[in-house]
Parts: structure tokens; sequence; C-alpha cells
């Protein structure tokens, strides 16, 4: 069964349970390709925001997917959140279809505005804040595990069928992965995100 196919299986079952912002998010890892070869390497990126924390978010805003995922792999995992924070939906990684990025970023960001953690130092509980829905959906559980890409430490967001990660790359900012599992490999990253307040 090729990526493509779980995917389109694992968007049909998200579907189903009627959550539209992990739907567009599985939509993303439907159209996600093979992964390269070994022998293709992806040239390096440079991801390096600076500033106060609304231009650092827009300057990691403007990264590139091989830039983000190289900050992301240096930050540590950092403080566990509490409270509301703000989301911004960046781009599905995989996908390879720059021309959709846009369109797939306003249909997300049209719903999807962050999430609300309800938490102590180890762990707790997170809603996604969804407009125009009131109330406390799509919960998960978050705590601290290891990120199956690099062997290190990270904040797990646990949701039924797709996992976030985070990790704090400035204090009061974080980087997120959204990942579908896969069942001889590691975890599908499907979509870039950041919360900050």
């Amino acid at each position: 069964m090729t990526i493509t196919h779980r995917c389109l299986v694992r968007l049909r079952d998200v579907l189903a349970r009627r959550t539209l912002t992990l739907a567009v998010i599985a939509a993303c890892g439907a159209l996600a390709q093979e992964p390269a070869s070994a022998a293709d390497p992806t040239p390096a990126s440079s991801c390096a925001p600076q500033g106060q924390p609304a231009r650092f978010v827009r300057e990691l805003s403007n990264c590139d997917a091989v830039g983000f995922d190289a900050l992301f792999a240096r930050s540590p995992a950092g403080h566990m959140p509490h409270g509301t924070w703000r989301g911004r939906y960046l781009r599905c990684p995989p996908c390879d279809q720059t021309a959709l990025d846009p369109l797939l970023a306003a249909g997300v960001r049209s719903v999807w505005h962050g999430k609300t953690f309800v938490t102590d130092a180890r762990g707790g509980h997170v809603y996604q804040n969804l407009e125009p829905l009131p109330g406390q959906l799509l919960p998960g559980d978050v705590g601290y595990a290891v990120y199956p890409a690099d062997g290190r430490p990270a904040l797990r967001i646990a949701y039924q069928g797709v996992t976030d990660w985070l990790r704090e790359v400035r204090p009061g900012v974080y980087a997120g992965v959204v990942t579908l599992p896969r069942t001889e490999a590691e975890p599908l990253p499907v979509a870039h995100f950041l919360l900050f307040r």
C-alpha cells in the first residue's frame, strides 16, 4: 500500500469523524510523494528568525520547509504551555505542491486559530480553537516524549490517528509538526505550524 493510498484511507477516517481541521491536514498528507532517496539530499537552508515575538513569528513563517525542519531539530522541547495560544498553519512539507500551499493555508487559517492547554508542568490536555465553533473541540493529551525522527525530547500531543510535536524555538513561540502514523517507518510529517502568544 503506497503512502498516498494510506493517507487517503486516513483522510476518509478523519472525515467520518467530521473533524475539519484534521481532515485538511490529512489531505495534505495524501498529496505527499514517496520520500526522496538518500542519494538525492535536499540542500541546506537557513532559518534564523530574530527580534521580538511578532517579528520572530513573521520571519519564521517565511522560512522554507528545510530551514524550519533544521530549526525544529536543534530546538529544545521547552516549557509545557498553558492557556490559550494563537496558531498559524504554514505548509504541507511532503506534498511538494508549492502552488497549493497558499490555498491550503488559507483554508486551515479560516478555521483553525490555535490551541488551549489545560496543563501542569508535566502535561495534561489540549483543545483546538476552531471558528466559528465554540467550546473545547478535538481534545488531545499532551506530555513530553521522544520525537521519532531525531530521538530528542519534544512535546507530544496525541489525538486519535494524528500526533502533533512541539519544540520551543524561543520563549513564547513553539514550532509544530503534525504527523500521521506509518506501520513500518517513522511517522509521516504532513504539516508545519506555529503556536505563539
